[in-house]
């Protein structure tokens, strides 16, 4: 496999950090469901790296899921909280249905 996911999950890693501060210094309001997110985002950006280490196309298939499922469900949450609209949070449930195919994809990988 290339070297793309590990491209992504240095970059979901390290800006879940920079999402955990914020969270932590800059909210004032719904900190634990941002904290939620945050801590997916870490999760998923780490099982991005595992599938980053296999060809198979389970292994691809696991890399787009859970990128598929950090922008869906962690961004429709920042989302939410940032702009205060409730709807933008529809999206989450798609987002964890990705996350879900995402750890499947483990028994696809070789």
């Amino acid at each position: 496999m290339t070297r793309w996911p590990f491209v992504l999950s240095g970059l979901f890693g390290c800006s879940a950090i920079v999402l955990g501060a914020y969270g932590a210094h800059g909210l004032s309001h719904d900190v634990a469901l941002w904290q939620n997110a945050v801590q997916y985002q870490v999760w998923h950006a780490l099982l991005i790296a595992v599938f980053g280490t296999g060809r198979s196309r389970g292994s691809k298939l696991g890399v787009i899921f859970a990128t598929l499922g950090i922008l869906l469900f962690c961004g429709s949450l920042y989302a939410k909280i940032l702009t205060g609209m409730p709807g933008i949070g529809r999206a989450a449930p798609y987002g964890g249905v990705s996350f879900m195919l995402a750890w499947l994809c483990l028994l696809l990988k070789r």
